[in-house]
C-alpha cells in the first residue's frame, strides 16, 4: 500500500463507485472538476442516495400549515425534494405538489420504498412517498436489563440501524442487543447476543457488551466489529458467533487498541479502520491514531500507516477498488493505492 495523492483542505469525501466526490469550502467536486459552487453560508452536507448527489442548506424555512419551521432543504440538481425541521424533528418530503410529512425523532434509514424511523425505543416503518406507517416496534416489549455492575434497571434502546439482511431489519441496541424484525410487518425474528456474559466471564464482558461497533457485511451474510483488542463475526444464516482475541498480534504492531467506530472500510480480503497506537515516541505522529489494513482471512494486522505530524479524528475510512481513502485531522485526503 503507498499513497498515491493528498488533496487538503477537504471537509468531506465520499465514493461511489471509484468515483470521488468533495467538499472544500463551499465547492463540491467530482475528480478534480467543480460541479457545484455554493455559497458558504448555504452550503451544509452533501451525500450520496442511490447514485444521485444530494445536498443540504445550511438553513432555512418552511409553512406547514400556518406554522413556519426552521431547518434545512435538501436538494437533488436544484430542485428541492425535503425539507427536514429542527423545530420538531420532522421530515417534509416533496412529491409534485404534495407535501408528506413524517416524524424523525433520532434516526432514519431508508431502504428501497420503506423509511425506518427511530424514537429512541420505537422504531416505525412508513411507506413512501405517502408516509403511510406501515407498522410500529415497541423495545419496552423485550422488558428491562441490568447493566454490569449496576443495581438499577435500564430500558432498551435503539443505537443504530445496521442494514436490511433479506426481509429481516437489524438494530443494534443497547446491553449489546443486536435485534432482527421482519421489514414487511415488525415482528420479532431473533435476537443476537455477540457474547454472553456466561461464556466469557465478567472480567471481559464488558469489552462485548456493545452492539454500537457492528456493521453489516450482506456479500458475506454476517455482522463483525473489532472493538477494542477482538474480533467478532456473527453469520446471519446461522446464527453462530465467533470471538478473536487479537492482543497478540496488535502487541506486536503496537497497537493498543483499536479505536470504536460506526463503521469500517473492507474489500474481500481486509477490513480498514482505526488503531490506537502503544508506541507514542514516534517523530511522524502528531495524535496516537493510525490507518490500518486487518486480514480477514490470518486474522492479522497487516499494514498500518502513521500520518506525518497529522492524525485521524472520527472520518471512517473509504475504500473502492483499488484505492483507499482516509480523511486526516489537518483535512488532508490521503489517497492510497492497494497493492497489485
Amino acid at each position: 500500500m503507498k499513497v498515491l495523492e493528498k488533496i487538503e483542505n477537504v471537509s468531506k469525501f465520499v465514493i461511489d463507485q471509484n468515483n470521488l466526490y468533495y467538499q472544500k469550502s463551499g465547492t463540491i467536486f467530482f475528480q478534480d472538476i467543480i460541479i457545484r459552487n455554493l455559497e458558504d453560508n448555504f452550503f451544509g452536507e452533501f451525500y450520496l442516495n442511490n447514485g444521485e448527489l444530494i445536498i443540504q442548506s445550511n438553513y432555512g424555512e418552511f409553512e406547514y400549515g400556518g406554522i413556519i419551521y426552521k431547518g434545512y432543504y435538501n436538494y437533488l440538481n436544484t430542485q428541492k425534494i425535503s425539507f427536514f425541521s429542527t423545530d420538531d424533528n420532522s421530515m417534509h418530503i416533496f412529491e409534485g405538489k404534495s407535501q408528506l410529512k413524517i416524524y424523525i425523532k433520532k434516526q432514519y434509514h431508508q431502504f428501497n420504498n420503506n423509511a425506518f424511523v427511530i424514537d429512541v425505543s420505537i422504531i416505525q416503518a412508513y411507506t413512501l412517498p405517502t408516509a403511510k406507517l406501515l407498522w410500529q416496534f415497541d423495545l419496552s416489549e423485550l422488558g428491562e436489563y441490568k447493566p454490569l455492575r449496576t443495581n438499577t434497571y435500564k430500558k432498551y434502546e435503539v443505537l443504530k440501524f445496521l442494514g436490511v439482511w433479506y426481509d429481516q431489519l437489524l438494530v443494534a441496541c443497547s446491553n449489546g442487543l443486536i435485534l432482527s424484525l421482519d421489514i414487511n410487518i415488525g415482528q420479532e425474528i431473533k435476537r443476537f447476543h455477540q457474547c454472553p456474559a456466561y461464556t466469557l466471564g465478567s472480567d471481559t464482558y464488558h469489552h462485548f457488551n456493545n452492539a454500537y461497533p457492528f456493521v453489516l457485511d450482506e456479500k458475506r451474510e454476517i455482522l463483525f466489529a473489532l472493538h477494542t483488542y477482538y474480533y467478532m463475526e456473527i453469520k446471519l444464516d446461522l446464527g453462530e458467533i465467533i470471538v478473536v482475541d487479537l492482543r497478540d498480534n496488535m502487541e506486536a504492531n503496537k497497537i493498543s487498541l483499536f479505536r470504536q467506530s460506526r463503521g469500517y472500510a473492507w474489500d474481500d480480503t481486509y477490513i480498514y479502520t482505526i488503531g490506537e497506537v502503544a508506541d507514542h515516541k514516534s517523530p511522524l505522529a502528531l495524535g496516537d491514531r493510525c490507518l490500518l489494513a486487518f486480514n480477514r482471512f490470518s486474522k492479522e494486522i497487516e499494514w498500518q500507516y502513521i500520518f506525518e505530524n497529522d492524525s485521524i479524528n472520527t472520518d471512517i475510512p473509504q475504500v473502492s477498488g483499488d484505492k483507499l481513502y482516509q480523511l486526516s485531522t489537518k483535512k488532508v485526503l490521503h489517497i492510497f493505492k492497494k497493492d497489485d
